[in-house]
């Protein structure tokens, strides 16, 4: 087996993969019903004030 290094990915390349995380992760909490139908930084503001409220019980 032989492993080479490959180059780092475009700056591109990132914002795109962390685009379409980001659909994904809202899109699957907003179907399971975790975060409120409004719009993705609502419900993005909304998981974070409920995971952080999780952390300081």
């Amino acid at each position: 087996m032989r492993i080479e290094a490959l180059p780092p990915p475009a700056q591109g390349e990132v914002d795109r993969l962390l685009q379409v995380v980001r659909h994904r992760v809202l899109h699957l909490l907003k179907k399971r019903g975790t975060l409120p139908a409004q719009g993705p930084e609502d419900a993005q503001q909304a998981y974070q004030a409920h995971s952080l409220h999780r952390r300081l019980r």
